[in-house]
């Protein structure tokens, strides 16, 4: 019969577990629990993303998309409307 209650309420037992580390207060417990729970289902089933196939290739593209996206020229017309919003914002 616990085997069975166990299988039945297996997401409650474990929403119980890392709700100890917050009742008790204790932020790593609960970090803790949170990571043994959730990481160990974690798994790389991807074999190609964007043409890449290994993964050292994909952090490498990734890398390249994210740094020709924020190293892109500065527009003026933005730059101004942003500083304006942001100065309207401080002075409230």
């Amino acid at each position: 019969m616990a085997v069975r209650y166990c299988k039945n309420n297996v997401e409650q037992i474990k929403a119980d577990a890392c709700a100890v580390g917050l009742k008790d207060k204790d932020a790593n417990k609960f970090w803790r629990s949170v990571y043994k729970l959730s990481n160990n289902k974690a798994t790389n089933l991807e074999t190609c993303v964007g043409g890449c196939s290994d993964a050292v290739n994909v952090v490498k593209m990734w890398q390249e998309h994210f740094e020709a996206m924020y190293n892109t020229p500065v527009d003026s017309r933005y730059q101004a409307l942003f500083l304006s919003k942001t100065a309207e914002k401080l002075n409230v």
